[in-house]
C-alpha cells in the first residue's frame, strides 16, 4: 500500500509541477529527463529535437513521427499514471480536479477525437477512478453537450 501512495504523490507532484509551474514559486525542484524535454530544456533521445520543433515542424509527418519515438514514453505506463493520479485526487476529496480533467479527457476522446487511443483507459479505468458523483457530473455533462 505505501508503494502505491508514494507512486501517486509522485506522479500528482510531477503533473503539478508540469502543469502549474509558472504559478507555483518553487525554489529548487529536481526534475528528470522527461521533465527538462517537456519544457524545451533538452531535445528526445535518439535523433530527436525539441517539443517545440516537434509540435511546430513535425505536425502531420507522420513518417517523421513513426521512425521517431524518442519523444514518445511508454504509453500504456502513462495511462496506469494516469489512473493512480485520479485515484489520489479521490482519496483526498479533490474530487472538483478529477472532474475537470475528466471532462476535459472526455472531450478530447469523444468529440474531437484527438485522444481516441485512450478511448479504451477513459472508459475502463479513469471514470471508475473517481467518485460516483464525479463519474455521474461528468457524464451528465456530456449528454448535455449533445
Amino acid at each position: 500500500m505505501c508503494f502505491w501512495y508514494c507512486d501517486c504523490f509522485r506522479d500528482l507532484w510531477a503533473v503539478i509541477v508540469s502543469c502549474f509551474s509558472s504559478h507555483l514559486s518553487l525554489k529548487k525542484v529536481e526534475h528528470g529527463d522527461n521533465y527538462l524535454f517537456h519544457t524545451n530544456q533538452i531535445i528526445s533521445r535518439p535523433k530527436g529535437d525539441f517539443i517545440d520543433n516537434i509540435h511546430n515542424f513535425w505536425f502531420g509527418d507522420m513518417e517523421r513521427l513513426e521512425r521517431n519515438h524518442g519523444y514518445i514514453q511508454c504509453q500504456p505506463h502513462n495511462f496506469l499514471r494516469i489512473t493512480r493520479i485520479l485515484k489520489c485526487l479521490t482519496i483526498f476529496k479533490l474530487d472538483g480536479y478529477c472532474s475537470m480533467w475528466l471532462k476535459f479527457l472526455l472531450y478530447e476522446v469523444y468529440v474531437t477525437e484527438e485522444l481516441n487511443a485512450c478511448r479504451n483507459s477513459f472508459e475502463r479505468f479513469w471514470l471508475s477512478a473517481c467518485s460516483e458523483r464525479v463519474q455521474l457530473e461528468v457524464q451528465n455533462s456530456f449528454t448535455r453537450e449533445e
